[in-house]
């Protein structure tokens, strides 16, 4: 029996990947709120960068005005512009110590506030320590579980009711050192497992609500993070052998923009080894 199939029955229709209504077109990040922490950082710059060049709304949450002020100068060209409304700048930001729980819900609250809806969290602040185990502070722990941990689970707890209502997207930046524990890294390491447990626990609870959620599992990056922990280590920084923070940024940013019948929920990146080997 032949398996070539008949193409001249009126009566067959061709197969198609449209056939969702909308399925074909992306989602739009154009005119939506999105709320940063760890703008300062690496990934988190060019995630910004590449939101407002998509026409979000965003919103940045930090610890240094400084360094705030400077992002806010930095893409005044673009982000200085206002929404088709005319209502808001298309970036601010809420200056907040984010080890403190209380001022972390303050500014939560004051995203709902001013802005009214949220439709994209991305919570991408985290700071690091490692050492012997038997002479790291306490004090240190506690440190990195309020940035790391708490403050994230502060966030989406305030602003979930505003996600639920947008229908929107939780992104998570941990690291790819949740596949190994590694040596002398036990304040940043646990930390990471907790916050790759918060993310599945978030995922599981408001999925049914329609929010999707993503954890970025990002390697080595150069970033001034990364830098600093080479320096300190000894070793040589060397940035072109590293994954790029655009990368990751890019990549978010596209993931973000997936049409709504999928939704992505890991993904880890790591740098390519000899990616330009033969130049």
């Amino acid at each position: 029996m032949s398996t070539n199939q008949d193409h001249s029955n009126p009566n067959v229709s061709a197969p198609t990947s449209t056939w969702y209504p909308g399925a074909s077109f992306p989602f739009s990040l154009a005119g939506r709120v999105m709320v940063l922490t760890g703008v300062t950082g690496g990934i988190g710059h060019a995630i910004v960068r590449g939101a407002l060049h998509l026409g979000a709304r965003v919103v940045m949450i930090g610890r240094s005005k400084e360094k705030l002020e400077a992002i806010l100068a930095e893409f005044a060209g673009i982000g200085a512009q206002f929404d088709v409304a005319g209502a808001a700048p298309r970036l601010r930001y809420i200056c907040t110590p984010l080890e403190q729980e209380e001022e972390v819900r303050k500014a939560a609250q004051n995203v709902i506030d001013t802005e009214g809806v949220v439709d994209v969290l991305v919570n991408s602040a985290g700071t690091f320590a490692d050492g012997d185990w038997r002479e790291i502070p306490v004090g240190d722990m506690k440190d990195l579980y309020q940035v790391n941990v708490v403050a994230p689970f502060v966030l989406c707890q305030v602003l979930a009711n505003a996600l639920i209502a947008s229908r929107g997207q939780v992104v998570f930046m941990n690291s790819s050192s949740v596949q190994s524990i590694g040596f002398q890294k036990t304040p940043y390491t646990t930390t990471k497992f907790a916050m790759k447990g918060l993310a599945d626990s978030f995922r599981q609870e408001f999925n049914r609500h329609g929010i999707r959620t993503l954890s970025v599992f990002p390697g080595r990056t150069a970033t001034d993070m990364q830098r600093r922990l080479h320096e300190g280590r000894g070793e040589p920084f060397l940035p072109h052998t590293l994954s790029q923070p655009e990368d990751i940024a890019g990549l978010v940013l596209h993931i973000l923009q997936t049409p709504r019948t999928s939704e992505v929920t890991e993904i880890f990146i790591r740098p390519m080894s000899n990616w330009d080997a033969g130049k």
